[in-house]
């Protein structure tokens, strides 16, 4: 389990332990079942911990709960986006895997007395053994040598198929994904969960070439043991060879079964770094629409161009209730006085009415040039990144960031472009209005007269 602190907390002292003992206790009762005669003698009791061991494992689950909670929260792209990461954001998950730590480890070294005073109880047993049994001891012993070098050298076919054996390159890979999300000033959360999680493959890869290592030594070991034939040929030697047998056994097996969870975590943490990549595409997604979100730094907002429209609405209206026609079917020359004031500003009037919908007409055929190319940007970002080779997801990333930059500079300056007319627009609306007051007003006085 990843410590921030690097402190490292092992079990191995137990369970190595615990594997060497049943060894030992195997090799004892294949002695008695190969004897070709009874053997009368008083047997060491077998130990009994596997009650125990659920115990405290049972004990200690709300410990091992709670760190589980807190380091998905860590894997979380999206948990507590917003918030500027401290120094002690850190601090609860490791305060819990301490605690985890401080429940399991003082209960399993309480356990090794137990372990130890089972390995001892067997050795005047091994003693009258190898004395009495000799042939049948020499026999198993040479056997034993022999197929547990076997079992190393056939566990070494599973443990180059674990995919973590070829897992350097992707620590360089989050590394640089790192700085590519820093380049790009992207939220803080998200790159120190990023990091959190390169530093957790780092460690686990670390680990497992470390384990690797000591699988590859033990191999070593039984096999010069084998091949220089120092098999001892002494009686009272046979019980410190098969310990050293027995020793390299049990240390090879807790390493290989270490092996077999750090690969199956490491193919977890790679789960967990897609659901990264997912982040930052759907981050980018979010940025080619930005107005949902105005907490976000990227918020630009979508220009309302149904406020230019309604305005247009509003006058097309009012003409109608004033002329009793519509304004794009309107002909003054048929019924007002051409040197009449009136003429002269419906004829402002309609003038500006097709000024503004000639405008509003811009506007939103403007407003829609960007709809297929946001739709493709979105499109090719998700191509970009769903990548097999993590140069490839970097380049994609790159070309990601600069896709949605380029789309939003286009953006700002469309949006720039439409508040400008906006602004005709509005005074455009001014003017008619004026019109429409000056037009009412002429027209009321000569009712008058």
């Amino acid at each position: 389990m990843y410590d921030i602190s690097g402190t490292n907390e092992s079990l191995k002292f137990f369970y190595a332990k615990l594997y060497y003992y049943q060894e030992l206790r195997t090799f004892l009762n294949n002695i008695y079942s190969n004897s070709k005669k009874a053997i009368n003698i008083r047997r060491s009791t077998p130990l009994k911990i596997d009650n125990d061991i659920n115990r405290i494992i049972k004990e200690c689950e709300p410990h091992k709960t709670k760190v589980i909670n807190e380091m998905s929260k860590l894997h979380n792209p999206f948990y507590e986006f917003y918030k500027k990461p401290t120094k002690d954001d850190y601090n609860p998950y490791s305060n819990f895997r301490k605690s985890y730590v401080n429940c399991m480890l003082p209960r399993f070294k309480n356990l090794e007395p137990n372990l130890n005073s089972a390995i001892s109880s067997m050795k005047s047993e091994y003693d009258h053994l190898c004395y009495y049994e000799y042939w049948n001891v020499d026999a198993l012993y040479k056997k034993y040598a022999d197929s547990t070098t076997t079992y190393m050298f056939s566990q070494f076919n599973i443990l180059d198929n674990y995919v973590t054996s070829n897992a350097i390159q992707i620590i360089s890979h989050l590394k640089s994904l790192n700085r590519i999300l820093e380049s790009e000033g992207e939220q803080e959360s998200l790159i120190s969960k990023l990091k959190f999680l390169s530093n957790q493959i780092e460690y686990t890869v670390k680990k497992f070439h470390n384990y690797k290592k000591d699988c590859i030594d033990h191999c070593y070991f039984m096999s010069n043991y084998l091949s220089k034939n120092t098999y001892t040929q002494y009686y009272y030697n046979y019980l410190r060879e098969i310990k050293k047998i027995a020793q390299q056994k049990a240390n090879f097996a807790y390493n290989s079964n270490k092996l077999k969870h750090l690969n199956l975590l490491y193919i977890h943490q790679k789960g967990i770094l897609k659901t990264f990549y997912k982040a930052i595409e759907k981050i980018l997604l979010e940025k080619l629409d930005p107005d949902k979100n105005k907490e976000s730094k990227d918020y630009i907002g979508i220009f309302d161009y149904s406020i230019p429209q309604s305005k247009l609405t509003e006058l097309e209206t009012k003409f109608f209730e004033i002329f009793k026609e519509k304004w794009d079917s309107y002909d003054n020359k048929k019924t007002i006085d051409e040197n009449s004031n009136e003429y002269n500003i419906v004829k402002l009037i309609l003038q500006h009415m097709k000024e503004l919908k000639d405008i509003i007409d811009f506007m939103v055929d403007y407003k829609k040039k960007d709809t297929t190319t946001r739709f493709e940007i979105g499109h090719n970002i998700k191509w970009y990144i769903d990548q097999v080779f993590y140069s490839d997801i970097e380049n994609g990333v790159k070309k990601s960031y600069k896709s949605v930059k380029d789309w939003r500079k286009l953006r700002l300056e469309e949006k720039k472009k439409l508040e400008e007319e906006n602004e005709n627009v509005i005074k455009l609306e001014t003017k008619i209005n004026d019109l429409f007051e000056k037009y009412m007003k002429i027209n009321a006085e000569n009712i008058y007269l």
